[in-house]
């Protein structure tokens, strides 16, 4: 899908609702599990800019945890839910579209950047890594990248194992292009060096392979007792093993050399 048709697209999506939480993503315990991979790496002191910040959701967090937020997003719509959410918090928002946004009202020393699904929305992989080098360039010498993105690979694992359950492959959204580890890595290393990685595997296990098996794929629905004990089984878990590869998601640490 071309920057302009998925742009259109999340102007349509924020029209929904003014006050739907998923309008950008149905599975809130999953985004919950999402926030608490990037959180121990923020501080109280640092300045961060969200790239693709959408309807402000994790924005909203980042506020909590840091100084000051800096956040754009090529969505007018998703921006105007945002700023109605984040009215008088520690933050600026800017309407700007990755690969190559203007720097206007942007520093040029974060001490951290954070994109949670949102490379994955532009259009190819040229345009990706010139977002990952766009974003490098806004971070000072041992700033860090906290990048949460889909995984292809990790997808095609979940498939596998959805598969040998019964059930049908995961339907992928025509508007997203996952990263692959080995590309991602590679491109990265340009700007980066990889301190960690996280994965939500052990959830997508239970909710997305097991769950559908326990009730029927008919019948699955997020949100639900079920989505919550997931949630708190997963937390209990060591990240280490095979379900960390059977993820959706791929986070990274990337520190700025």
């Amino acid at each position: 899908m071309r920057q302009d048709e998925n742009t259109a697209y999340w102007d349509r999506i924020a029209t929904q609702s003014d006050t739907d939480p998923h309008a950008t993503h149905r599975d809130l315990w999953q985004r919950h599990l999402e926030w608490e991979l990037i959180e121990p790496h923020l501080g109280p002191g640092m300045s961060v800019l969200e790239a693709g910040c959408g309807d402000g959701w994790v924005t909203e967090l980042l506020c909590q945890r840091v100084a000051r937020v800096d956040g754009f997003d090529a969505s007018e719509g998703m921006l105007e839910r945002a700023r109605a959410k984040l009215k008088g918090r520690n933050c600026s928002l800017f309407v700007k579209a990755l690969p190559q946004p203007t720097t206007d009202g942007l520093r040029g020393d974060y001490d951290a950047a954070v994109s949670v699904r949102v490379l994955i929305n532009l259009e190819d992989r040229q345009a990706q890594a010139e977002a990952i080098g766009w974003i490098a360039g806004r971070l000072r010498r041992g700033g860090i990248y906290l990048l949460l993105e889909g995984w292809e690979e990790g997808m095609d694992e979940l498939d596998a194992l959805r598969v040998a359950a019964g059930l049908t492959p995961i339907n992928r959204a025509s508007y997203n292009l996952n990263l692959r580890r080995e590309w991602l890595e590679e491109v990265a290393g340009r700007h980066f060096d990889v301190e960690c990685r996280g994965s939500l595997g052990m959830y997508d296990y239970l909710t997305r392979v097991f769950y559908p098996m326990l009730v029927g794929e008919e019948r699955v629905r997020y949100n639900t007792e079920f989505h919550e004990a997931a949630a708190r089984a997963s937390r209990l878990m060591p990240a280490e093993g095979r379900l960390a590869s059977a993820s959706r998601l791929m986070f990274y640490k990337l520190v700025k050399k």
